[in-house]
């Protein structure tokens, strides 16, 4: 589109409440964008409001590639690319642990925002 991103699949609503999401693949591009900002991570923030244009729904971010962020979002440092995908790692392994068991939405911010930030950190060393 006209932001800078190709089409990727259907995106989700940004009108579904917070509080009503639990799982991550029930994510909407605006609750992507929340947990990017909160990463509070200087190379990855300026990509938090293109991922929200671009409608990249919780769903999309778990399955995220390489060929995608380049070809679709059109990431092209390859160093963001791999702290994206750091940080989405972390989501994958919450998105396991926790697909069957939170209960409680803002609780799961709140370790995601802990554990991805905590993961770049240790791919910086």
């Amino acid at each position: 589109g006209a932001s800078g991103c190709s089409e990727l699949a259907t995106g989700g609503s940004a009108a579904a409440a917070l509080a009503s999401v639990r799982r991550i693949e029930e994510w909407n591009p605006h609750q992507v964008r929340t947990w990017m900002e909160g990463l509070d991570e200087v190379s990855i923030l300026p990509y938090a409001n293109h991922f929200e244009e671009c409608s990249v729904s919780g769903s999309q971010l778990l399955a995220m590639t390489h060929q995608q962020l380049e070809n679709e979002l059109h990431i092209t440092k390859v160093g963001h690319q791999e702290e994206i995908l750091h940080a989405i790692d972390g989501l994958r392994l919450l998105a396991k642990e926790s697909s069957d068991t939170t209960n409680d939405g803002g609780n799961l911010f709140k370790n995601l925002r802990s554990c991805c930030s905590h993961m770049i950190r240790l791919g910086e060393e």
